[in-house]
């Protein structure tokens, strides 16, 4: 019993960074920052709801085509594909799914061109704010 609490009392205390992010095209959102192998292996996974205007940036070591699921992600999502320069190349929607499957047979969503970031937000969230391909984004 100790151990299961000091194991549910590490998982709760330990939460991603949050920055927040400001597009040079002037719009500012909160987000929590997935740099490490766990944490960006467990993005969204399991959450009920995304606050308006937050969102969760995901760090790679250096550009390559990103590949992204959504398993156990119960959010419809669009995704943000950056380039080192941090600006934006593309964006692709991705819907929750639902119901057992293999982990092969999930969609897979993958970015066209070479990205270092990506920024999954409520979909929608880019096009409704005019974030288009060739904003920039920097973090404060």
């Amino acid at each position: 019993m100790m151990y299961f609490l000091t194991v549910l009392l590490f998982l709760n205390s330990h939460s991603m960074e949050k920055k927040t992010l400001l597009f040079s095209s002037g719009q500012k959102i909160q987000i929590e920052v997935a740099s490490t192998a766990e944490e960006k292996a467990k993005g969204l996974m399991y959450r009920k709801s995304l606050p308006n205007n937050s969102g969760m940036l995901f760090i790679f070591p250096y550009e390559q085509k990103l590949t992204f699921w959504m398993k156990n992600t119960y959010i419809p999502l669009t995704i943000g594909f950056f380039d080192s320069k941090m600006k934006l190349l593309e964006t692709v929607d991705m819907q929750p799914h639902l119901g057992p499957v293999s982990d092969e047979k999930l969609p897979h969503y993958e970015s066209q061109q070479a990205a270092k970031y990506a920024l999954e937000m409520q979909m929608g969230w880019f096009a409704k704010n005019k974030i288009n391909p060739g904003v920039t984004f920097s973090l404060q």
